[in-house]
């Protein structure tokens, strides 16, 4: 159990501090998922469910299988029994199966012959990390044969609020993004170039609004101890030594709006 948490652990922070581009890392979590549930494949997808709008991320699937499943999210998203529960608002991690009701419905459903007419698999489960009337957003994993066990369920519950995080910090970097007085690629390259992490600009645009410690904190879901680090990192990285110098500093490069 402690090596599995500290392999979770590790995972998480190796992609937090990696994240540039304001976008949910799906590969390296499919990637990383894919193996520890026995999935052949796996999707991020996300769902506007009034406009049917629907993209995804794809592992283990070809193009034309994709297309499918966002065709198919599209028109017929009730009919599948996560997406419908996903649209009540149940965010616990569950099986097609489950959800529908047990083995002889789902052996019956459409949505099971689609997957399987599709991509070959007739097992689902999902771990969500938005749902509602609106919007469902979440990870599905795919497979033939018996049904996904309790531990693996187990498992995405345990990871679940770790992906949740993850998609609130790219929601961050998006609204960072758009707040900045230059086009997003320009914004990226001088992350860039100042070898910061994307938690390090979330921090330095939280400074710029005057927040202490304990409000960054909340703001960040950590501890303010954890925030001091943060500012400690940034202000080596920009060779600065106070808040005020570090965001006229992050002006100059271009990771602030001038105000």
């Amino acid at each position: 159990m402690d090596a599995t948490v500290r392999e979770l652990t590790d995972f998480t922070v190796h992609v937090l501090d990696s994240m540039v581009r304001p976008e949910f890392p799906a590969e390296a979590v499919l990637e990383f998922l894919r193996p520890a549930l026995d999935a052949p494949t796996a999707a991020f997808q996300r769902t506007q469910l009034a406009s049917g709008a629907s993209d995804n991320v794809a592992d283990g699937l070809g193009p034309d299988a994709s297309a499918a499943f966002v065709e198919r999210s599209k028109s017929h998203w009730r009919q599948n029994p996560l997406m419908a529960a996903a649209a009540r608002g149940e965010l616990a991690p569950t099986t097609a199966e489950r959800a529908i009701g047990g083995q002889r419905l789902w052996r019956s459903s459409p949505e099971r012959e689609f997957l399987v007419d599709v991509a070959g698999c007739d097992q689902i489960a999902s771990v969500l990390l938005q749902g509602g009337p609106e919007e469902i957003c979440g990870v599905i994993f795919g497979r033939f044969g018996a049904d996904f066990t309790d531990a693996q369920l187990a498992l995405l519950s345990t990871i679940q609020p770790l992906l949740q995080a993850l998609e609130r910090h790219a929601q961050a970097m998006e609204r960072w993004s758009q707040a900045l007085a230059v086009p997003i690629h320009e914004a990226e390259a001088s992350v860039h170039d100042s070898e910061l992490s994307a938690r390090q600009v979330e921090v330095l645009a939280l400074l710029a609004e005057g927040l202490t410690a304990t409000a960054m904190a909340h703001r960040l879901d950590c501890s303010p101890r954890t925030v001091h680090k943060h500012v400690d990192n940034l202000y080596r990285k920009l060779g600065v030594k106070d808040r005020l110098t570090a965001v006229l500093e992050g002006q100059r490069r271009g990771l602030l709006p001038r105000r």
